[in-house]
């Protein structure tokens, strides 16, 4: 067995590399994605890209993908929160604490900052950074167990 010395053991800082979880992926992802549980491959949880306009696809457990993979991988994507440059199409100020949204629109698994007019109700995260105009990504932290 490996020995670690204290010294040696660091913080995350973006992301929480040592809570990544092994999955078995049901379709490629890439990274910042929103993923879902659907059920189990063999010994291991299997995770599809969350949908929020399909309830199967937008209930359950999430986790953000740490990197993009491939459809058919069994490899430690699944992260439990993650900070990322997150899509913010909307013009106008973004504040710090905004809510970050599942997208509701063609492509699975990705955020937005569109508020609930537009369909989409389910937060997946919180923006930690802020804008004054513009449409410019700004960094959020995606984290979609604690984002109410």
């Amino acid at each position: 067995m490996a020995k670690f010395k204290q010294t040696q053991i660091h913080p995350g800082v973006t992301k929480t590399r040592s809570s990544a979880v092994k999955v078995y992926l049901e379709e490629a992802v890439t990274e910042g994605d929103i993923l879902i549980q659907n059920g189990v491959e063999g010994d291991f949880l299997k995770v599809r890209l969350a949908d929020s306009n399909v309830a199967a696809k937008r209930l359950g457990v999430m986790f953000v993908a740490d990197y993009s993979a491939a459809a058919g991988e069994y490899t430690p994507v699944a992260v439990p929160w993650k900070i990322v440059s997150a899509a913010a199409p909307t013009s106008g100020a973004i504040a710090v604490n905004d809510p970050v949204y599942l997208n509701d629109g063609a492509t699975t698994g990705e955020t937005t900052d569109e508020t609930a007019g537009t369909g989409s109700t389910i937060i997946v995260g919180r923006f930690v950074e802020s804008r004054d105009s513009g449409t410019a990504n700004c960094k959020a932290i995606l984290w979609p167990g604690k984002s109410t």
